[in-house]
């Protein structure tokens, strides 16, 4: 009878034991599911990290070129302006047509009055940075010229004892 009686016991503590693996082995499963949960999830977040990442690379790129182009826009027009204002552009195919772009008074009347041989007054100080877009014909006589700027409203060529004298005009803009 305690044949039995272990036998009985050494089953029980057999199925007790099993249960309890089974529980363990389940415990494990979880636990693994777990990890996997949580190794997803942060890998979910190390991606979208990453993204982010990526995207303030491009978005950096994108300033620092903004940036640049910039400063090169910034540093290089005074300098092309400059050669502009000081020198008339003459144009294409024409010795005798002179073209004066964004040229102040007094860079282009002492070009002309030179070929023309008379000197240039002005009559204010504010008249010499008068900028003006026009275009002179060395074939024409200076009369022409000075004909084309009087059209202007708000000065007035005048050729007074050999010299060409510039003045505002009583409608000018300028006081």
């Amino acid at each position: 009878m305690e044949d039995n009686t272990e036998r009985t016991n050494d089953r029980a503590l057999y199925t007790v034991l099993r249960t309890h693996n089974a529980h363990v082995t389940d415990a494990m499963k979880s636990d693994e599911e777990l990890t996997q949960q949580v190794m997803s999830a942060l890998q979910k977040q190390h991606n979208r990290h990453l993204f982010r990442k990526i995207a303030a690379v491009f978005i950096i790129c994108a300033l620092i070129s903004g940036l640049t182009f910039a400063m090169w826009e910034i540093l290089h027009l005074p300098q092309q302006q400059k050669s502009s204002d000081l020198t008339p552009a003459l144009c294409e195919g024409s010795d005798s047509i002179v073209r004066f772009e964004n040229t102040p008074l007094d860079s282009m009347l002492p070009v002309i009055s030179q070929y023309y041989g008379f000197p240039v007054s002005f009559s204010d100080v504010r008249l010499k940075s008068l900028r003006l877009h026009t275009q002179w014909n060395k074939k024409r006589p200076l009369s022409f010229f000075i004909q084309q700027l009087n059209e202007l409203e708000e000065i007035q060529l005048i050729l007074r004892n050999d010299t060409l004298v510039v003045t505002f005009t009583d409608t000018g803009l300028i006081p």
